[in-house]
């Protein structure tokens, strides 16, 4: 997928493997946040932030 958003010009061509596994580890540890708190924080807040963390990590420059 990232490559094709970086030939449409939408984010940068660069190797996205550490930015994956990254992706993941945060979107594991705010899950395991959410399901832990009580009351958990509403979906949409958690749901906002996931989309937050991919778009910065897709879109951010290489280095």
């Amino acid at each position: 997928m990232p490559r094709h958003v970086a030939e449409q010009g939408l984010a940068p061509a660069r190797d996205y493997r550490l930015a994956a596994i990254a992706l993941v580890g945060a979107v594991t540890g705010l899950l395991r946040e959410w399901q832990a708190r009580t009351p958990p924080w509403p979906v949409a807040e958690i749901a906002a932030e996931i989309k937050g963390v991919m778009l910065a990590a897709i879109t951010r420059g290489p280095g």
